[in-house]
């Protein structure tokens, strides 16, 4: 597998196949876009993914509104663990990385694993995984939330007995 490949699953199923709604796709079965709303997947977060062009350069970025890392400890891991550690390290080459055991990076030849190659049914059971625990995290979200508003109430109204 490769990076471009890596990255299309990324973003498979994420938009509704405008041929499917015309009833021309001619790919149904191993189509990289949603025919129906339940296959539809989030977009990746890769927001401090990648380091900023300007921060390689050593100079100061001008934009506001940059999705790129700023600081090598700023960089996030991407959603997919598929190319964790697949090629070496910019900075480890460099003498410079900071990250250490917690680069996602190979620090050297003898850490670079393989990519995997996904077959159909690892992106099948992928897109069930993250389904899933889309739907836990909601529901926990959701207690989170419900408790913290009894703890809430609970500290208003002790604030109020001690007045």
């Amino acid at each position: 597998m490769n990076v471009s490949s890596d990255i299309k699953y990324q973003f498979s199923k994420t938009k509704i196949c405008k041929h499917y709604l015309e009833q021309k796709c001619l790919n149904t079965h191993n189509c990289n876009y949603a025919h129906v709303l339940g296959e539809l997947r989030p977009l990746p977060n890769l927001m401090n993914t990648k380091l900023c062009k300007s921060y390689k350069k050593n100079i100061p970025c001008t934009n506001p509104n940059c999705k790129y890392a700023h600081k090598v400890e700023n960089l996030q891991p991407t959603t997919d663990m598929s190319t964790y550690k697949t090629s070496l390290c910019y900075f480890w080459k460099r003498k410079k990385c900071m990250n250490e055991e917690k680069c996602r990076f190979a620090h050297g030849i003898e850490e670079i694993r393989p990519l995997k190659v996904r077959t159909q049914k690892d992106i099948h059971t992928k897109q069930k995984d993250d389904n899933n625990n889309n739907n836990n995290n909601n529901n926990n979200n959701n207690n989170n939330n419900n408790s913290s508003n009894a703890t809430n109430e609970d500290d208003k109204n002790n604030h109020k007995k001690k007045k």
